[in-house]
């Protein structure tokens, strides 16, 4: 199933997950070298089942670089986090951070793939 909405909720919640994690709110224990795989969120499984014709599209190319690119990016909050930095991993995911950038990349990315295959 091809849940493009789910993709870009999910997407726009690591934020909050991330915020929560860092401040010491979540009882999430969030493993960095799980979330540096691009292939384990529900939105990577599918980029790696798409069709090979779809791999061809540009828009898809993007989305899979933007996406690998997320990951590591979140990842390495956590693992700034973990190693007690958190004021360092705080900043890193602020509005006006590298982690933003890419995730709103991200749902761009997610938006303009779902507009060539609606329906």
């Amino acid at each position: 199933m091809t849940d493009f909405t789910a993709w870009i909720d999910a997407h726009r919640n690591w934020r909050i997950r991330l915020k929560d994690y860092v401040g010491g709110s979540s009882n999430e224990k969030l493993d960095a070298s799980t979330i540096e795989k691009d292939n384990v969120c529900q939105l990577g499984k599918w980029i790696y089942e798409a069709r090979p014709n779809m791999r061809q599209e540009a828009e898809f190319q993007e989305l899979v670089t933007l996406h690998a690119e997320f990951h590591k990016t979140a990842a390495s909050v956590v693992r700034a986090s973990d190693a007690g930095k958190k004021a360092e991993a705080a900043k890193m995911i602020d509005t006006a951070s590298e982690f933003q950038r890419i995730s709103n990349k991200v749902i761009a990315a997610i938006q303009k793939v779902a507009a060539r295959h609606k329906g």
